[in-house]
């Protein structure tokens, strides 16, 4: 036979069991709905979205073009020296026949030195110089084609975090590498020209821009050298520009990834169930 109090103990259990159990299930309804929202979030919809695919694309676009600029002049450097780099060169000239032109009467005239004597800089700097902007066209190539075609598939499966990581991981590291370009460009250029060229002739000095009027034949193919310093400025001007464009992809790709972010992880507490920009369905829950 039950006793009373068994019977009462009994029932305050079951009671208690219920009203936790009850408790649980209203808990996670809300998560089951958040559950349901982020895995159904179409990030096209989000504020600016499209706005920021366009201007990827145009940047991308700009440094498709812009790379050639840099990596056309130093190519044609390189066969003017016979494919020696000219970045820290040391270039001592004695006794040699080197034609001179004055650029007030542009009359020319061959000083004569006692010897010549060249160290080239490193070959891998000029590799590297060369190389990088190419790398970039490449890397431009890519995210402007996925941002063309995968960007919009990707989003609308709220995959768009993944992307924006990918983009701003090789945004990145192109940022890095023409920048180091940038530098190697510039310091390696003032290198020579302040150690290897300022040679004194009475009123006339041998000077980056005037490196094209050196006509030995072991240090210079006249045939391809036009204009040395102009080469080397519109090099540096399109590293510069490229340094420009890097940087604005990386900003663009950053922004993009942070207002997803922010969507995913935050938007959905401040929104009701009818926003627009969810695509919900609430009769499966």
């Amino acid at each position: 036979m039950i006793s009373p109090s068994s019977s009462i103990i009994r029932k305050t259990f079951t009671s208690s069991l219920q009203s936790k159990l009850s408790t649980v299930l209203m808990s996670s309804e809300p998560t089951l709905l958040n559950s349901d929202r982020l895995h159904s979030f179409d990030m096209n919809d989000l504020p600016h979205m499209s706005n920021m695919r366009y201007i990827l694309l145009f940047f991308c676009f700009l440094a498709f073009f812009v790379a050639p600029v840099i990596y056309m002049p130093l190519g044609t450097i390189q066969s003017a020296f016979y494919h020696k780099c000219f970045l820290f060169t040391e270039i001592k000239i004695m006794n040699s026949k080197v034609l001179l032109r004055d650029d007030v009467t542009n009359n020319t005239f061959f000083p004569t030195f006692d010897s010549l004597n060249t160290q080239w800089g490193p070959q891998i700097f000029c590799d590297f110089t060369t190389f990088v902007p190419v790398s970039v066209a490449i890397f431009s190539v890519i995210i402007g084609w996925s941002t063309f075609t995968i960007w919009p598939a990707m989003l609308s499966m709220g995959k768009g975090g993944v992307l924006m990581m990918v983009y701003v991981s090789m945004c990145i590291i192109s940022l890095v590498a023409i920048s180091t370009a940038c530098t190697l460009l510039k310091v390696g250029y003032e290198n020579t020209c302040s150690r290897s060229l300022s040679i004194q002739l009475g009123s006339y000095t041998v000077s980056c821009e005037g490196l094209e009027t050196i006509t030995i034949s072991e240090l210079s193919n006249k045939a391809l050298v036009q204009d040395i310093h102009r080469s080397m400025r519109i090099a540096q001007l399109g590293a510069w520009c490229l340094v420009c464009l890097s940087s604005a992809k990386v900003l663009v790709s950053l922004y993009t990834f942070l207002i997803i972010w922010f969507h995913f992880h935050y938007a959905p507490f401040f929104m009701d169930d009818s926003d627009t920009i969810y695509v919900e369905s609430i009769e499966s829950l």
